[in-house]
């Protein structure tokens, strides 16, 4: 149970009324109701401190081994590496300020950004919060260190208290299930062959300069620099040349100039290859060369990848598929978006269900551009399982129609099941598809995009901040779960301005 404490030194309460207040108004009565909630974000926090820990001991155990023991003295070899317990330290955030953090960080859309930070530093609300408890204000890289570590599992868990909370009080009974897809931007740049052909070059270049610092010697300098100038110069004339001739002489070039930087590069990094394997660095430096030795030969595999598709492109011997191709440097997941005529994206393809009064109930974040028709049965699936309700009606656009999602849905008991557009009239049928109840569904089922808008404008769910498929999903789910407690707010507040006049009455 969480206890507010009285703020010293302060006669009037110290948080003003606002929409944020009255977020983490919600989410203390949440974790007050469901304290598991609390312990699963500790166990998290403790999950971070052990990897921390295990790589102290193993650097400690490693430190140990370069000293032999004196004759009849026992040794250090048998220093134990497996962190399996946490003793005593440094007090750290504590789970409820994590969680109330991970609101405020969704409310802001940013804790790491000097707007956001100016925004967090100077907002009443949430250090009057923090005073109320006797909390001091944590630093940024804290907060950020600890809401990255809420998993996913225990985002998905507050999800599913928060339903369980909307139905207790009666403010929505899953009855009704609306599913939609929408693109969302990944956090990286608009890519073209030539650029990322490019950037991937002078990573790999740059990445080999920081190999001393392991005692390794660096990639032989050669004409690398120079290649990197004229590649960045053909690379310009590609963008800004009209004339398909011309552009094309420019690519034929720069093919054969990056060509040229690939085999260097490549043939430098084959020489050190065994040597990086057999460095014998204590096991922090051993972790960053891993990190930093992957990426040189990941880069070099994808831009092989990326020349070898402009070749086939200027050869005019086909494409590759797109499923194949390399979208993005900083986001290795990001996949390439296209939705119906809407422009294309490079990013993620969230899959969205909806209630009938505007909470999310479920959320799928597939890798790559997953069909809609696949993910269907998935999304319901999901949306039981959060809200322990069986829906008796569900809608879907044009993109999901299938006799295998149909029989499905049918056979989980779902009495009514609507498809939009011309597949699914063919499907139900003529005389169902006609039928009121299915027109209201067809009708309210557009109710999903007012929610796609409010999670976009309000919540920032059309660009998400941080990479890779994991941290996505962990984002996209903070977000929902901050739209879900608004929806709690305005649904609390239409319905006690109805009650007021009976009960003045």
């Amino acid at each position: 149970m969480i206890v507010t404490e009285t703020a010293q030194g302060k006669l009037f309460p110290v948080i003003p009324s606002a929409f944020l207040a009255e977020i983490l108004d919600e989410g203390l009565r949440l974790v007050g109701k469901h304290p598991k909630i609390l312990r699963m974000i500790e166990s998290d926090q403790d999950l971070k401190a052990l990897e921390k820990k295990k790589a102290r001991l193993e650097e400690k155990a490693w430190r140990a081994r370069q000293t032999p023991a004196f004759e009849g003295f026992k040794g250090m070899d048998d220093i134990r590496v497996e962190a399996t317990t946490l003793k005593i330290g440094r007090p750290r955030m504590s789970p409820v300020t994590a969680f109330l953090f991970l609101l405020v960080s969704e409310h802001i859309q940013s804790i790491y950004g000097k707007a956001a930070v100016d925004r967090l530093l100077d907002s009443r609300t949430v250090e009057g919060f923090l005073l109320m408890r006797g909390l001091p204000m944590p630093g940024l890289r804290t907060i950020g260190d600890n809401v990255n570590a809420i998993s996913e599992g225990t985002r998905a868990y507050i999800l599913k208290c928060q339903i369980a909370e909307i139905r207790g009080e009666g403010l929505d009974n899953f009855l009704e299930l609306h599913g939609d897809s929408t693109h969302v931007a990944a956090n990286t740049a608009f890519p073209t062959d030539s650029f990322l052909i490019r950037k991937l070059l002078d990573r790999v270049w740059r990445d080999s300069r920081k190999l001393p610092r392991f005692g390794l010697p660096t990639f032989r300098r050669h004409w690398t620099e120079t290649w990197l100038d004229d590649l960045k110069r053909l690379d310009f004339a590609i963008s800004v040349t009209k004339k398909a001739k011309q552009r094309k002489k420019h690519y034929r070039r720069y093919l054969e100039t990056a060509a040229k930087l690939l085999w260097h590069l490549a043939e430098e990094a084959m020489k050190l290859d065994g040597r990086v394997k057999a460095n014998g660095l204590p096991p922090t430096l051993r972790r960053q060369l891993e990190t930093l030795w992957d990426g040189i030969l990941q880069d070099l595999m994808d831009c092989c990848h990326l020349h070898a598709r402009c070749q086939e492109r200027m050869s005019g011997n086909g494409k590759r598929l797109g499923k194949s191709r390399v979208l993005s440097l900083a986001d290795r997941a990001a996949a390439w978006i296209q939705k119906g005529g809407r422009e294309a994206v490079v990013g993620y393809k969230p899959q969205v269900a909806r209630s009938r009064n505007g909470f999310v109930t479920a959320l799928i974040v597939p890798e790559g551009n997953a069909a809609d028709s696949e993910m269907a049965v998935k999304l319901v699936d999901e949306a039981i399982a959060k809200t322990c309700v069986r829906p008796a009606a569900v809608s879907f656009d044009d993109g999901y129609p299938s006799v295998t999602n149909l029989a499905e849905f049918q056979k989980r008991g779902i009495d009514l099941v609507s498809f939009s557009g011309a597949k699914g009239k063919k499907l139900v049928g003529e005389a169902l598809w006609e039928e009121d109840c299915m027109k209201l569904l067809r009708c309210q089922r557009s109710s999903v995009e007012s929610t796609m808008f409010v999670l976009k404008h309000n919540h920032g769910f059309g660009q998400v901040r941080r990479r890779g498929i994991d941290a996505v999903r962990e984002e996209l789910l903070a977000k929902v779960i901050l739209h879900n407690f608004g929806r709690i707010i305005a649904l609390r507040k239409r319905r006690d301005e109805k009650e007021a006049p009976s009960v003045a009455a």
